[in-house]
């Protein structure tokens, strides 16, 4: 004996394809892919300005690769100065302030592979603390880092940048050839480099 049949009344079937048809357009057809994903949330927050998360996702991958050098890793590191104005360079005369979103998000967001990050106005700063005695004391929990402007344009450009922890004799820096691809920044060469 076969079992109960389900009917569909021939007045319910243009509604019923017209709904397998509207769910099939909504999930993006009838494949196995699966819909294309919205923008990714930046690190600063969901309404980052396009050239503020640029500018950040550049800095950032510039202090991370400077704290993977053996000059960051004497010592430990707990916190990074950042020099919170741009630093003239062969390139750029420019020592303009961060502007106000940068600044924000670099003092606020602590980012994966990095500590925490404060903003100061240089070395002499008396917000960075020091240890030792000398005409250089020593940074006494960290490093100072002064970065270079970044360029407005191009998926590949270069970044001047130092890190000093005190001292005299514990300084370096460079120009760090950065690159965008797929949406990371990330330095890929050194073009110059100094060590003091």
């Amino acid at each position: 004996m076969a079992g109960p049949r389900s009917h569909v009344r021939p007045a319910a079937a243009p509604a019923l394809v017209a709904t397998v048809v509207v769910a099939l357009i909504l999930s993006g057809g009838c494949g196995a892919s699966s819909p294309a994903a919205g923008p990714a949330k930046h690190a600063c927050g969901s309404s980052t300005a396009a050239a503020t998360a640029r500018t950040i996702d550049i800095y950032v991958a510039v202090l991370r690769y400077q704290m993977a050098q053996p000059e960051s890793r004497g010592r430990q590191v707990r916190v990074l100065y950042v020099v919170e104005h741009a630093v003239a360079s062969p390139r750029s005369t420019s020592t303009a302030s961060f502007t106000a979103p940068v600044r924000q998000c670099l003092a606020s967001v602590r980012f994966s592979g990095l500590p925490p990050i404060r903003l100061v106005t240089g070395v002499d700063d008396p917000r960075v603390p020091k240890a030792g005695q000398g005409p250089i004391p020593i940074v006494a929990d960290g490093r100072v880092v002064q970065l270079e402007s970044v360029p407005l344009e191009g998926d590949v450009l270069e970044v001047a940048a130092s890190s000093s922890g005190g001292g005299g004799f514990d300084a370096f820096g460079g120009i760090y050839v950065v690159s965008n691809s797929g949406g990371s920044w990330r330095v890929v060469s050194t073009r110059q480099s100094w060590i003091a």
